[in-house]
């Protein structure tokens, strides 16, 4: 069995406005439970950043604040107890974690600009890879300088966090891969594998008990991964197309080898834009979420 759709651009705007009602299609099924986690994901993110911005302005821990009785290896450790009671006007966070808060925010930022930058540069890893990666680097920091500071025995912990993202790098290049097309290379999994390496450091966090930190971290994950790819789907302005473009989607169907009762779940290919040396030509791939026989495949193209 098979169908054919065909699609037609009369103009470049014709193409943006169709590319930017279907990049934003979230889920594909948006149902309430998903709505409700991500609305409740994106008020933990929020209401953490402001408190953990505005805390400084607070004047909660003045230097003269009472200090600990233990005594730290580190000199430079800030001993103020203050610094980590609890607050009722930071929502009980402590003013360490809205430091831990801050410090997130910032190299997620960071990581985005850099990002932005490399899109722009028209290179594989754009707003999302960047944002994880420093993301990742940042609560690795965290858990070296913050995860160990006190323990049993006199060891170095953090020998033990340094040598693990070494280690999960190689579980991360499994999912990168690469595929030829007519018209070039297209490289896919840089933000899977960079989203495995910052569940490694949020694991880390989680051992050095710094839950608020592997949280938030978590939190800001999951809508780097959900809502900044949207960014980078339009293509850059002054890019040229034809006039006229028809899709052809083949759905191809393998009666001998067939297994009705065992579905795949085919995964989704993001929309993507090439161009050749001459200017004259450009590529759209789609592929939706769902459910065929094992035999099944989807093939898209797109043809002058």
């Amino acid at each position: 069995m098979g169908f054919e759709r065909r699609v037609s651009f009369q103009t470049e705007e014709d193409y943006h406005k169709l590319l930017r009602q279907r990049s934003y299609h979230y889920f594909t099924n948006p149902t309430f439970s998903k709505k409700a986690l991500y609305f409740l994901v994106a008020s933990y993110v929020a209401i953490v950043s402001f408190l953990s911005i505005a805390q400084p302005f607070l004047d909660l821990c003045d230097k003269d604040a009472p200090r600990t009785d233990l005594d730290f290896s580190n000199p430079g450790y800030d001993q103020r107890i203050c610094v980590r009671t609890r607050s009722p006007k930071l929502l009980y966070l402590t003013p360490e974690e809205c430091s831990f808060g801050r410090r997130i925010v910032i190299a997620g930022c960071l990581g985005a600009l850099v990002g932005w930058e490399r899109r722009n540069a028209d290179r594989p890893a754009g707003i999302r890879t960047m944002s994880l990666v420093s993301l990742g680097s940042c609560l690795f920091a965290i858990c070296s300088s913050f995860a160990f500071i006190e323990g049993p025995m006199e060891w170095d912990g953090s020998r033990v966090a340094a040598a693990i993202p070494s280690g999960v790098g190689f579980l991360g290049s499994a999912v990168i891969w690469k595929q030829s097309h007519e018209e070039g290379q297209s490289v896919h999994g840089l933000s899977t594998a960079t989203a495995v390496w910052v569940s490694a450091a949020c694991g880390i966090a989680c051992a050095g008990e710094l839950y608020v930190a592997a949280s938030f971290t978590v939190a800001v994950m999951m809508l780097i991964l959900r809502f900044g790819p949207r960014i980078d789907d339009d293509p850059e302005d002054g890019t040229e197309f034809i006039s006229e473009h028809a899709v052809m989607d083949e759905l191809t169907f393998d009666e001998e080898n067939a297994e009705p009762m065992s579905p795949l779940r085919l995964p989704s290919v993001g929309y993507g834009s090439t161009k050749d040396l001459s200017g004259k030509s450009a590529s759209m791939r789609r592929s939706t979420h769902s459910h065929f026989s094992r035999s099944a495949h989807v093939r898209a193209t797109l043809k002058d």
